[in-house]
């Protein structure tokens, strides 16, 4: 809770996945049957929803996360790290199940990763058990869709109380569409927006989804290639920052804490939160795993406002804009 006299916060609320990633670095991606040294091996916190409360945090945000946490090592690791990152964990859950945890193969050639996962049914949040309360003083809700239902119940009561509600959706799963009338601003994975509606490109398939729920925004994400936002008028392109990477694990999860930084510093202009996300994410590619190249706000600054950062399209400079249609 901010006091009085203290500089400027930013209350942001968590809900959904936390994980222990085994990140497996290797100098190409196997073959069937092939051996391979590993070029490093290490247990790191990740899971989408932690990972992008840390980089809220990291970027000046006042944090709360509201998941489960398993009854063995891996869930005392992640829940030290974001306690050590200053993530409210107080009104968390510990069930007896082993917690969530995800084998990720870096590709140090390629640089992309393989994400292989496990989730106990047990972690799941009771739905019942969400409060109002437990949102209190929240500016924004960011969603995962790794616990559905608590999902949904969280988003009814936030959006009850004029709370924005942020959802990262990577794939359709059965019930989505009882979640997305309860979400303000959607960040899909590419290859989302097709596979919910059909069509085959992206655009038309942002409208037509666009149409089947009242989201004020819609915004996929596009790897290196950076993002595309629909807004029902305009669609925003902006070019991701080219930078060394070293592994993309947790890009989307540092795109989504850029975005809604920005957001709750007041920015509404499409172009810019894009642009704060693009390299919120980039800059998080630096290291190995989801949470360890988090980045600060003066350093997205930086980034931001630095007209010569080369970006994907090929040019120095950010988002274009084409009228709807």
């Amino acid at each position: 809770m901010q006091k009085k006299g203290e500089s400027q916060r930013f209350r942001v609320v968590g809900v959904g996945e936390n994980s222990v990633d085994l990140v497996v670095t290797v100098p190409h991606h196997p073959a069937p049957n092939e051996k391979l040294e590993a070029l490093d091996v290490v247990a790191l916190p990740g899971g989408q929803v932690a990972s992008a409360l840390v980089a809220c945090a990291r970027l000046g945000c006042d944090t709360r996360y509201l998941g489960s946490f398993g009854d063995d090592a891996h869930a005392r690791l992640i829940e030290e790290a974001l306690r050590r990152e200053g993530v409210d964990t107080a009104r968390c859950r510990h069930v007896r199940a082993p917690n969530r945890s995800a084998l990720i193969l870096v590709d140090a050639a390629a640089a992309t990763r393989t994400v292989l996962w496990r989730r106990d049914p047990a972690l799941d949040w009771p739905p019942e058990d969400m409060t109002s309360e437990l949102l209190s003083e929240a500016g924004v809700l960011m969603l995962d869709a790794t616990d559905l239902e608590a999902a949904v119940a969280a988003a009814v009561l936030a959006r009850n109380a004029g709370v924005t509600v942020v959802a990262d959706v990577d794939r359709p799963q059965p019930g989505l569409d009882r979640l997305l009338p309860h979400v303000d601003v959607l960040i899909a994975a590419e290859g989302f927006p097709q596979a919910m509606t059909g069509e085959a490109s992206l655009g038309p398939a942002m409208r037509i989804l666009r149409t089947r729920h009242p989201l004020a925004l819609i915004v996929v994400t596009l790897g290196a290639g950076g993002a595309v936002a629909w807004n029902g008028e305009t669609e925003i392109v902006s070019p991701g920052f080219v930078v060394p990477v070293v592994d993309p694990t947790g890009a989307g999860d540092a795109f989504r804490a850029g975005f809604v930084r920005a957001w709750l510093a007041g920015g509404r202009d499409i172009a810019g939160l894009l642009d704060h996300a693009n390299a919120t994410a980039a800059l998080n590619c630096r290291a190995v795993g989801a949470q360890t190249g988090l980045p600060t706000f003066p350093e997205v600054q930086a980034l931001v406002t630095d007209r010569a950062a080369p970006r994907s399209n090929g040019h120095g400079f950010g988002s274009e804009r084409r009228g709807g249609g």
